[in-house]
């Protein structure tokens, strides 16, 4: 069996930290019952979406990729292809 990296582990902590609420969550729907599936209206997507831990993973997410960056001019979080 491979050894896993102190990189590896470390990433899946972080993981398992940010993510680990989700552990927690009640019985919900991702698609309402008799209806088309809507991200928007998925119960399970608007409680991660709840959670600190997760909200703060997204936005680590979208500034280490690069899509979002800071004005420092404006003093806001911009999209790099917003026009």
């Amino acid at each position: 069996m491979p050894k896993i990296s102190k990189v590896a582990k470390s990433v899946g902590e972080k993981r398992k930290r940010d993510y680990g609420c989700a552990s927690k969550m009640p019985p919900l729907y991702h698609k309402q019952p008799e209806c088309e599936y809507d991200t928007m209206k998925s119960d399970v997507v608007n409680w991660l979406v709840s959670q600190p831990s997760i909200r703060e993973r997204v936005f680590y997410e979208a500034k280490q990729s690069k899509m979002i960056e800071y004005d420092t001019e404006e003093g806001v979080w911009v999209g790099v292809d917003w026009e």
